[in-house]
């Protein structure tokens, strides 16, 4: 039984970013910073490569725990 009361709050609390998720977002920070770093030539290039490689690793299945 949870307690409810003034100092209490009812929302849920936030959901957890998946693996997924978090990938994206870092992968996110280090285009932005490397686009300072990089020639646009040389930017565009590794971006076509990051973006493949994030593309085939969130094509793979996802792998689920079994159960006992």
């Amino acid at each position: 039984m949870t307690k409810k009361g003034p100092g209490m709050s009812t929302r849920n609390p936030a959901r957890a970013k998946s693996a997924e998720e978090k990938l994206l977002e870092s992968v996110g920070e280090l285009i932005d910073s490397a686009a300072e770093t990089m020639t646009a030539k040389e930017f565009r290039l590794a971006a076509k490569r990051s973006n493949e490689i994030l593309d085939g690793a969130l094509a793979r299945p996802k792998q689920r725990r079994e159960t006992a």
